[in-house]
């Protein structure tokens, strides 16, 4: 085991970035061995093509859910085992393995219950069997509300086809259900003045809508091999560890009507011990999660494999903080410093991959060997700027005629949308999946004008946009698409590690 006890957690169905695959196979020779595996058989069993998307940095979520769901799978849970077994290949052994939702295949997967193979055989039929379906027409709702509040507006409500599908946080829930008494749903929500944001998934998951998919899914997977898994895997929705003489299959596929419970599953890792919680994939939702779960605790880090991301850490990274062992190093340099326990664990959550690199860096420099440039330094959660868009400070060095060419060599659409959505979903408390380009910030997300104001200051602070001017016009930036335009249009916008 690592020095550190190490919880890796696995997305389900946002769990994808634009350029994942490039960017973990530039880091480890171990992810082409399992893109070759994912890509052989996901294109014998769906025809889709894995490879298309590992040299493909532009591609995101929402434009693989409009016109590839299938491969969008694939690759959701390519990435997740890739960074897995690279981390694993780099002397990382967690103690216990959690997925999220669909992120419960790859979580097995990496851990050894069946081969990679077997795995995509297993993502691929789960796509087929909602595929045959003749009838699934409904809707997920992510909720800011309590699952008992949630019950209990179910209770009122009185439909079986409508279920709390899980639960992400203790204030954050999922809905999924029928169409028409979700929408029923959804209105009983706003007259109890609760947000409830419709979420961009093809099949109303965890819900008795999908109890058909479920039958057959369990069916089609018969013919796969099951093993002992070398990692223990907690389910969230089982609310337990995998365990000796489980029928996987019948567990997996009730998966789909199944609710889960993600908070359950961050605490029951930290009794166990769990010290750093490392997110397999391209986003940072269940980083965000953890930090909302254990808000209240000290002693633990959550950091995602993948520097692109707000609080991305480079596969480097991770091994030095597993394998140096977090406790060990977070009360070596406490003690240096001399500080107060509390609020140098909350000083290590948010900079302790970037106090680690700082030291390595120096190293560097010291012994005359080559830093390596590129390396972007993670961003602690920005603190909220309440001033006025208007009067937020040109940022030093940004007239100078190198700053634009700086800026589109830095920035493209789908990371500026990856990454405020990141920053909107913290803020707001929403999944980031929820922040299509279309998505009305007033209208779908309640969010009202004082605190998009407040929001555009955060997205200026970490963008270094210059002033807007007097006559800015809140309302012009209506919609999700139109604040990633403010930032893409601004002549010197570049993105600021601090």
């Amino acid at each position: 085991m690592s020095l550190a006890p190490t919880t890796l957690l696995f997305p389900g169905q946002g769990g994808y970035a634009p350029g994942i695959l490039a960017r973990l196979a530039d880091r480890s020779p171990v992810v082409e061995e399992v893109v070759d595996a994912v890509h052989q058989v996901a294109k014998e069993e769906l025809g889709v093509d894995l490879k298309s998307l590992v040299d493909d940095r532009a591609t995101d979520l929402s434009a693989l859910l409009r016109n590839a769901p299938d491969l969008l799978q694939v690759a959701i849970f390519a990435a997740s085992v890739a960074s897995a077994q690279a981390l694993r290949k780099d002397g990382v052994v967690a103690s216990l393995h959690v997925g999220h939702s669909f992120g419960e295949i790859a979580a097995l997967t990496a851990a050894g219950a069946c081969s990679v193979e077997d795995g995509t055989r297993i993502v691929a039929r789960r796509v087929r069997a909602l595929a045959a379906l003749e009838r699934s027409d409904g809707l997920m709702l992510a909720v800011r509300t309590s699952a008992q509040r949630a019950e209990g507006l179910l209770t009122f409500l009185n439909d079986d086809a409508v279920a709390v599908a899980g639960v992400n946080t203790d204030e954050q829930v999922v809905l999924s259900g029928s169409t028409e008494p979700m929408r029923m749903a959804q209105e009983l929500l706003r007259q109890a003045g609760v947000t409830a944001v419709r979420l961009d998934s093809p099949y109303p998951f965890h819900s008795p809508v999908l109890a058909d998919a479920a039958a057959g899914f369990a069916e089609a997977l018969a013919d796969i091999r099951w093993t002992t898994p070398d990692v223990a895997v907690y389910s969230p929705i089982l609310r337990r560890r995998y365990e000796e003489g489980d029928d996987f299959a019948e567990l997996l596929a009730r998966h789909l009507v199944t609710p889960f419970d993600f908070p359950e599953a961050v605490r029951h890792a930290r009794a166990d011990g769990a010290e750093l919680f490392v997110e397999c994939g391209g986003r940072q939702t269940l980083t965000d999660l953890v930090r909302k779960v254990l808000a209240d605790e000290s002693g633990w880090t959550a950091v995602t494999v993948d520097e692109s991301g707000r609080r991305g850490t480079s596969l480097d990274d991770i091994v030095r903080l597993a394998n140096g062992g977090n406790d060990q190093l977070r009360s070596a340099v406490r003690r240096l410093l001399g500080e107060d326990a509390t609020e140098f664990d909350r000083f290590w959550q948010s900079e302790g991959i970037a106090t680690l690199r700082a030291i390595r860096q120096s190293y560097d420099r010291f012994t005359g060997r080559e830093v390596v440039a590129e390396l972007v330094e993670p961003v602690a959660e920005p603190e909220p700027v309440s001033v006025p868009l208007a009067v937020v400070p040109e940022p030093a060095g940004s007239a100078g005629p190198a700053a634009p060419e700086r800026a589109r060599q830095a920035l493209d659409r789908p990371t500026v949308l990856a990454e405020l959505a990141e920053l909107y979903g913290t803020a707001l408390e929403y999944p980031a999946e929820v922040f299509t380009e279309d998505v009305m910030l007033e209208a779908d997300l309640g969010v009202d004008s004082v605190k998009q104001t407040d929001l555009l200051g955060r997205v200026a602070k970490q963008y270094e946009l210059p002033p807007q001017p007097e006559e800015f016009n809140i309302s012009e930036y209506a919609t999700f698409g139109r604040i990633a335009d403010m930032v893409l249009e601004a002549p010197t916008a570049v993105r600021v590690a601090s």
